[in-house]
This record gives structure tokens, sequence and C-alpha cells, in this order.
């Protein structure tokens, strides 16, 4: 069997073993964060396929994207860069597809956590059932604790560390996972741009061996640029869409990236009503909205805060957000719209992992002092 098509025939048995379930004795699932990006994506993939070589035959390592099926459209730079790497949409395990509660019940399951550690709040019942953990963002208090194998270390992107460990086993030869494993990186460091300060040295050498091993010469600029295309390309995504393109939950309160501006963003004629829509859909107390826009180089970012339905709760997070030291976000606010704030960020380096931690405190203190969690 060709290096090519190994993946793909571990995809095709996942998915077979996925229809008979009930027959096997231990399930291992891998499952990325709930913005389900391209590192999350191919990280979950990446990883069950190096856990497959590692676990009884009759056990079995299922990759699961972090979407329900019919969002995963919204997922434009995921799904080009699959597809561009010969993985097909009926290949993939979304989340709608397995009943991880299920599994769990029976004593089925063990749960591999990429690119997060603390289960999101609709999956907490498993907290039990995660054994593994492979994360680059700063551990937080209510991390998943009863994982017996956890790798969290500061990196660019969670691929990277995926990436040392396929390279333990030479998977990194077989160049369809080399180029998963680089086109991540490159997306997820802004192909090494200083401007981001993501880049470490783990994120080079793993893209070098990636490189090296699996003998690929296509251009790093190029491809970054196909992906930033891919990323960018919201065409044909409606308001709504764009909300759930990019969005992680902390406590509840929904934080969605944008590839563009707020500003210009909260200007479409349906912005208000998508907004609305989307805050009852997901039962947001606040909704946060972060713009974000590469432009020759630098990074332009703004900031949107909707109280919905506890103005308290959106003041509480201002003042931490506006308080905070590491980082030093510089908030400016520049205009009201639909009941809500907007804000420059003087400072383009902080990252969404920087600011959900910030958030994630301001959640818990005011919960405190209004006792809802007592």
């Amino acid at each position: 069997m060709s290096c090519e098509t190994q993946l793909n025939t571990f995809l095709l048995k996942s998915k077979k073993d996925l229809e008979n379930i009930d027959e096997k004795p231990c399930v291992h699932v891998v499952i990325g964060n709930e913005s389900c990006d391209l590192d999350s994506a191919v990280s979950s993939i990446t990883y069950a396929y190096f856990l497959s070589h590692d676990v009884l035959p009759e056990s079995a390592v299922i990759p699961v994207i972090n979407v329900p099926k019919k969002q995963f459209e919204v997922k434009t730079e995921v799904k080009y860069f699959l597809n561009l790497n010969s993985i097909t949409d009926d290949m993939l395990v979304f989340r709608d597809d397995i009943a991880l509660l299920g599994l769990h019940a029976a004593n089925q399951l063990k749960l591999v956590l990429v690119d997060h550690h603390v289960l999101q709040s609709e999956l907490a019942a498993l907290n039990a059932a995660v054994t593994h953990v492979i994360d680059h963002r700063p551990r937080v208090a209510a991390a998943s604790g009863v994982a017996t194998h956890v790798h969290i270390e500061l990196v660019g992107s969670c691929a990277t560390l995926v990436g040392q460990r396929l390279h333990e086993k030479k998977l990194l030869q077989q160049p369809q996972i080399a180029r998963l494993v680089r086109g991540t990186i490159l997306l997820d460091t802004s192909n090494f741009s200083p401007v981001t300060k993501k880049t470490t040295e783990l994120d080079r050498q793993i893209v070098a061996l990636c490189e090296k091993e699996a003998d690929l010469d296509c251009s790093r600029q190029e491809l970054f640029d196909e992906l930033v295309a891919a990323k960018t390309d919201i065409s044909s995504l409606s308001t709504y869409s764009l909300l759930i393109k990019d969005m992680k939950k902390v406590f509840g309160v929904p934080l969605s990236v944008l590839t563009m501006s707020v500003k210009d963003f909260l200007e479409r004629p349906d912005a208000e009503a998508s907004i609305k829509e989307f805050c009852t859909e997901h039962e947001a107390r606040v909704l946060l909205i972060l713009g974000v826009i590469v432009r020759e180089g630098s990074q332009l970012r703004d900031l949107f805060i909707y109280p919905n339905t506890c103005r308290p709760l959106a003041d509480k997070i201002e003042e931490y957000l506006k308080a905070s030291t590491t980082p030093k976000l510089d908030l400016h606010m520049v205009e009201n719209k639909f009941g809500g704030k907007i804000f420059k960020e003087i400072n383009t380096y902080s990252t969404r992992k920087q600011v959900l931690p910030i958030v994630e405190r301001a959640i818990q203190n005011y919960d405190t002092e209004t006792g809802i969690n007592s």
C-alpha cells in the first residue's frame, strides 16, 4: 500500500468501525476544540492515525471533527486543505455522527483531547474518560485532570507537538501526513512571521523535518497564501455563519473570531438580527466578537462586547480586559452599537488564547459575586 493511501485507509476504517461501535470493547476518540480550525482538525486526524499504530486490533480509533456536519461548510480553510490532500468529507466523522455520552455510559470510551485541555461545557460529563491531552495553550485551572498522558507546551501550533510524535514512528515520511502537518503549522504561525510572535524553534524544526522526511519542496509562502485565501473566503457565508465559523465558548460565553473588522461586520444589514439569533441559539449571556485583519505584514484588531441578557457580566468582562497586564490589551472604546461596545485593540500581538483566560476569570468572579456558583 502506498504511503499516500495509508491515512485514507485508516479514515475509512474509522467510519466502518463507527457502524459497529457497540461491538468494540474500547473506542479511542480523538477530538479537537470546538472552533474546529485547521489545527484542531489536522491534529485530531493525524494523532488518531499515530495512535492507531499502538492500540489493540479489536479497538477502534476515531478522529472526530468537532462540529455538526451541517456546519462544516463554514470551515473553509479546513475543508479546502483536507480536500487538497485527498481527504473528502465522506471520510470524516463529525460530532453529531457519534454518541460520546453513550459510549462513556457503556464504559467503552477513551477520550483524547488535542488543541485544548478543558472539555467544552456540553461534554463536561466525559471528564473521567480523558486519557491523553496534547495542547499548546497556557494551562488553566479547570483543566481536565484525570488524563495519564499530558503534553502541554507553548508552541505556535498543536500540530507541532503532534508532529513530534509522528516523527517518532517515522510517519512524517508519508507525504500526505507531512503536508498536513507542515501546512497547519505555517498557517498557525503566519509563515513564521515575527509580527505575530507565535513561532518557536520547535515549530521551525518540525516544518523542516516534514520537508526533509517527505521531500516536500513547494514554497512555504505560496502554501500560506493559499490557506489564508481559503480561510478569508467568506463570499458564500451568511452573517450568522460568520459568527460560528471560528467560535469558542468559555463558561457559556461565545467568543467569535472574524477575518474582517468588527466595525465592517456590524455594518451588514442583518448584523443585529444575526447576533440576536446567534445568542438565542447558544443561550449566550454575553457575546464577544474579535475582528482580525492582516495587512502588509501587520495586524489590526477590534473587539465587540455585546451584553445580550446580562449587562453586568459584560461590564465585568470589560473591566478585566482593560485591567489585564499579561497581556496588556490597551483597549480603547470607539463606538456604541446595538447596545454593545466596539473597542480598538492597540496591542495587536495578543491572541484569543491569551484573551480567553482573562474572560474566564471575569466570568468566574462575576458568578461567585452573584451567587450563581453557589
